[in-house]
């Protein structure tokens, strides 16, 4: 009985440690899902002041920046990035393929015909620019407002 008790502890406290190293590519860089305490609070109060009716934030961290990750049931994913000093980098949303402009899609089967474009973020910067991010598997495409190729990011 003992072993199956400290079995269990075991597993529990594994589990725990790996859902507090989590890693997923769902920005610019990879990212390390931390607790909502390991955030400073000068970013969780920029958060929560402009999103007061957001309760279900999944904070990462994506090199340097603070990302809060949340659902809308009924507008979709988000996610909002902050520099540790709580200035705002960027927000963006995931939004439907069909949704981007038409020469994105274009061009990504034209330079990535071996690859897709797993999702797509419609992004606004601190300065309120507009950015077209497209995930395919070497990192990210961006293109301006227009569906133009800006560059990519690597991951």
């Amino acid at each position: 009985m003992k072993k199956i008790i400290f079995l269990a502890v075991a597993f529990a406290f594994l589990a725990q440690a790996n859902a507090q190293t989590k890693t997923t590519t769902t920005q610019t860089t990879t990212q390390q899902s931390i607790q909502a305490n390991d955030v400073p609070v000068v970013v969780i109060t920029k958060f929560q002041n402009a999103y007061p009716a957001v309760n279900n934030v999944v904070w990462t961290r994506s090199g340097p920046y603070y990302v809060a990750d949340y659902y809308d049931n009924d507008k979709g994913e988000y996610y909002v990035m902050y520099t540790s000093a709580g200035d705002l980098m960027e927000q963006g949303r995931w939004v439907d393929a069909s949704t981007v402009p038409s020469n994105v899609n274009t061009y990504v089967k034209t330079k990535y015909k071996d690859d897709k474009v797993v999702k797509y973020y419609k992004v606004k910067d601190a300065k309120g620019k507009t950015v077209w991010k497209g995930k395919v598997e070497q990192g990210y495409v961006l293109f301006d407002e227009n569906g133009n190729y800006i560059k990519m990011e690597k991951d």
